[in-house]
Parts: structure tokens; sequence; C-alpha cells
């Protein structure tokens, strides 16, 4: 006798459920996160979803999507980095399903006084590899970049609620930032 699969909507609903059920999101985390170890075991996980155009990335396949949340599978090439941004109010898995992402972190040192000013202090700097994940949650805000480790680099990235009516792309360099639509992005 085979096996059953398990589904895409099953660690959906796995993840919908929990937090639904939880106020604080790192034990949703906890109640969700084999629900995700059960997903990414799957060895046809690469096939799955629908293919999407890149924002960022290479290439992106969506595995779920609704109004409230988005689960993705993101190709990114060694090298490649994501802009520095945040994801408003909302929060993010990203699990490192092949190859290695650096992961880089900001908190803002300015008072936020000043539009389009923003200075940025790196606060977390670490290559995360396959099988290993970040999880940023509000209340603090995620500034953050990923840059692609190796080739064929792909991550499981969920995020909800998504999308969030805004994004703040940052340019620590020039201590600035603007804000634009999240669209798609």
């Amino acid at each position: 006798m085979t096996e059953r699969r398990f589904l895409i909507r099953e660690c959906a609903q796995s993840i919908i459920n929990s937090t639904s059920e939880q106020t604080d999101l790192h034990a949703a985390l906890e109640a969700f996160m084999p629900s995700v170890r059960r997903l990414v075991e799957r060895p046809d996980l690469l096939t799955l979803g629908v293919s999407g155009d890149p924002v960022h990335e290479s290439s992106r396949r969506y595995l779920y999507l609704d109004d409230a949340m988005w689960m993705l599978l993101a190709k990114m090439e060694n090298g490649f980095a994501l802009p520095v941004h945040d994801h408003g109010t909302g929060w993010e898995l990203g699990y490192i399903y092949r190859g290695e992402v650096q992961h880089k972190q900001y908190e803002r040192s300015d008072d936020g006084e000043q539009l389009g000013r923003a200075d940025l202090a790196l606060v977390d700097d670490r290559v995360l590899k396959e099988g290993e994940f970040l999880f940023m949650a509000p209340p603090q805000a995620a500034i953050h970049t990923l840059i692609g480790k190796t080739e064929d680099t792909y991550m499981l990235g969920i995020f909800a609620p998504w999308p969030p009516p805004i994004r703040t792309y940052y340019q620590p360099e020039r201590g600035t930032y603007i804000v634009r639509p999240a669209g798609l992005g």
C-alpha cells in the first residue's frame, strides 16, 4: 500500500487553523511547522503549483494563494539579492528548501520622523542552509534582505496577511526609503 501524499491545502489549513486559534504567532508557528516540514518532504514539490512572474527572484511558483495568505516557492540564483524591504504588519516564514541564503535583518536607528529618511542598523547577518528557516512577525518591523548563496537555491515563502497595503523599500547605504503599494511583490 502506498502512503498518501501530504497535500498543499492540508499545510495551508494547518497554518490557517493555527494562526486563527493562537494570539501568539510564535505559538502558532510551533503548531504549524510540522505541516510545513511534511510539505517540503514531497519529492515533487518543485513541480507543484502555478508559475508566476518573478518579482524579485529568478522564478516563482504559487503553491497556495487566497486573499489572506500566500505560499510560494521562489528560486534565487547565487549572488541575487532581494531589495531591503519590510512586510508591513504581516508575518513571513522563509524555509530554505534547497541551497543557502544569506539573511540580513535591520532595525531602524532613527526616530522615523523625517519622511524618506531611515537610518538602519544591521542586527542579524547569517547564512541559512537547507532545512533551516526564518520567521518574522509583528510587532517588530522586520526589515530584511535575502541573498542567494548557491546556484539553484529555493525558498518556500509563506506570508500572511497578504498582500499588505504598502511595502517599504530601504536603501541602507543612502539612509533612505520609499513606500510602494505591495501589489504582487
